[in-house]
Order: C-alpha cells, then structure tokens, then sequence
C-alpha cells in the first residue's frame, strides 16, 4: 500500500479546522482506492455532498479522481414515507423546501439511518 499526505491529493493544504473533515474524507478515499474494493460503502451523504463540492470546484487530484466521481454519482433516493411524514405537517414541509437540495439529501440520509437506532425514529 502506497502512503499518501491528504495535502498531495487535494490541490489546498489541509490547515484550518474547516478542513479536517476534507483532509479525512480523502484518507478514506485513498485507502478504499488502494484496496481495489469495488463498493462505495461506508461513505456518508455529508461526505458525498463535500466530494460533489470539491470535484465541481477542481480541488481533487487526478489520482483520485475516477473513485471520487463514482461516489459522488451515485444516485440518492428518497424514501417515501420519510417524504410524506415531512408532508404531513405543513410547516415541516415549508421549511424542508427552503433546504438546498444537497442539504435535504444529507437530512433525509440521516432520518434513513436512524430506522437502524430504534430510539430515535
């Protein structure tokens, strides 16, 4: 397995706290890449949204540039009753609507996880 900075794979250093979450989301896609796994499994929708950013603003490196893509691209689907139970309270869906679109997918991601934690859906 080859070693790589996160400062050589994206074209800004890594140096405010801002950045961190960049910095490790480009570690997770090194090591994945060097793996040779074919599965985007693991990468959140926060994460894919942040690789969306960085790959429209010209940020990634070449090396990393086919895995980051394919992440990003995957399609995101919204899952009905989520969709409706928002629907269903008329001032939930006004606010809902006021999200970016990349927001709404990481919110909604979010919600689709819980269906795992019991506790909170």
């Amino acid at each position: 397995n080859r070693v790589y900075h996160t400062t050589t794979l994206w074209k800004r250093p890594c140096v405010s706290a801002g950045l961190i979450a960049n910095c490790n989301l480009l570690a997770k896609i090194v090591a994945h890449k060097d793996s040779h796994q074919e599965t985007q499994d693991g990468y959140s929708q926060a994460n894919k949204e942040r690789l969306k950013w960085l790959l429209k603003e010209n940020l990634l490196h070449p090396s990393i540039l086919d895995i980051a893509k394919r992440v990003a691209d995957e399609k995101f689907i919204f899952s009905p009753d989520i969709i409706n139970a928002i629907k269903s309270d008329n001032l939930a869906w006004e606010n809902y609507h006021r999200l970016s679109d990349s927001y709404k997918r990481i919110r909604i991601a979010y919600i689709e996880a819980a269906r795992n934690r019991p506790e909170e859906f």
